[in-house]
């Protein structure tokens, strides 16, 4: 029998996760009527077991109900209680790397959960809001773009293997750009001409994104169109692009609201972040890992 297997002799499930009345208990009549599950003599009751689902599915943007965690899920955990509470009974949790594995982890844990109090203490009024909307124009407008990449190696290669130099991209940008000047419909030609395998076979199209969210190298020309148009060749680490705007939706301030009072929150969490750092100064000296330690005072010869 492998040993997790008599940790797990002790563990049962004491009704059923769907309705506590309803349920029959797995184990006798003594277990109290408000303990939805018990490992060994540890009981968990109705408001413990919902804290303990929502800690098992950290990763959900929509976890489960507490009542509809699957079996499996909360005999893994039980498998891990039990085998926690043995290496604690074996001082496991004062190995130096443990201990410190459980530092990380407890710190990362209470992090968070100091970041989310910190966004939804932070005092958030109409008038900071509406000052940022107005100061951010733009940020939050909704951009529907189209692009040919003309590949300068080694930031990106060619789908033919043609390695141009700067002066030939630029050239073949150029060239491009006419011929759409003229009338050439952008769709095709970026499905024969661009160098970018991701959206090539669109027709050069890219998923809609906010205008916050525009690359550094493209924010000012893509806010500079008009819809229909297309951009003079844009340089990037990649190469030159021609983009055309397809459209543009322009966000009310109802609209952008629920995001800037996000990014509003998300700064104050940065800024209590900025004085922490301040107030406690963070010092690295990695020559110290060079040293070894002193011999102690007590030890003998």
């Amino acid at each position: 029998m492998p040993t997790y297997c008599r940790y797990l002799i002790p563990f049962m499930l004491l009704a059923s996760l769907t309705s506590a009345a309803a349920a029959s208990p797995s184990v006798g009549a003594d277990a109290s009527a408000d303990t939805v599950l018990r490992i060994g003599q540890e009981r968990y009751d109705s408001a413990r077991f919902q804290a303990l689902s929502r800690a098992l599915q950290p990763d959900q943007r929509q976890p489960l109900p507490a009542a509809e965690l699957p079996d499996a899920l909360i005999q893994d955990y039980a498998r891990s209680r039990l085998l926690a509470a043995q290496a604690r009974a074996h001082g496991l949790q004062d190995n130096p790397q443990v201990a410190a594995q459980l530092q990380v982890h407890s710190d990362q844990i209470l992090a968070e959960a100091e970041r989310q109090r910190l966004m939804a203490s932070a005092a958030i009024d109409p008038v900071t809001t509406r000052h940022y909307f107005d100061q951010h124009a733009g940020d939050f407008d909704e951009y529907h773009l189209r692009h040919i990449l003309i590949a300068i190696p080694p930031g990106h290669n060619s789908r033919d293997g043609h390695r141009r130099n700067e002066a030939q991209a630029l050239a073949h940008a150029l060239e491009l750009r006419q011929q759409l000047l003229d009338g050439a419909d952008f769709a095709d030609l970026a499905q024969r001409q661009s160098d970018d395998e991701a959206s090539a076979g669109d027709g050069g199209e890219v998923s809609p994104m906010f205008g916050r969210y525009l690359a550094a190298d493209f924010s000012a020309p893509v806010r500079a169109l008009k819809p229909g148009e297309v951009s003079a060749p844009v340089r990037s680490a990649a190469g030159y692009h021609l983009i055309k705007l397809e459209q543009r939706n322009v966000a009310s301030f109802a609209q952008a609201q629920p995001m800037i009072e996000a990014q509003l929150r998300s700064d104050a969490v940065d800024q209590a972040i900025a004085a922490l750092l301040h107030q406690y100064p963070v010092q690295l000296d990695r020559r110290a890992l060079s040293i070894t330690p002193a011999p102690s005072a007590s030890a003998t010869p």
